[in-house]
């Protein structure tokens, strides 16, 4: 229970940060990503990695 309390945690802060910059169509990928891709980045990591997968 633990550990989906940590990746909810950093998946809401992930969407925080993309909410207040508009950035759409990371967001969108971001749901689409598993619980435990979560735990595995960082939240700069992930935003990093969502970014980067939208740009590509």
């Amino acid at each position: 229970m633990v550990k989906l309390e940590e990746a909810q945690k950093a998946f809401l802060k992930v969407r925080d940060y993309l909410l207040k910059n508009q950035e759409d169509f990371s967001l969108a990928r971001a749901y689409k990503k598993p619980w435990k891709w979560y735990r595995e980045h960082t939240t700069k990591e992930a935003i990093e990695i969502l970014r980067k997968e939208v740009n590509a």
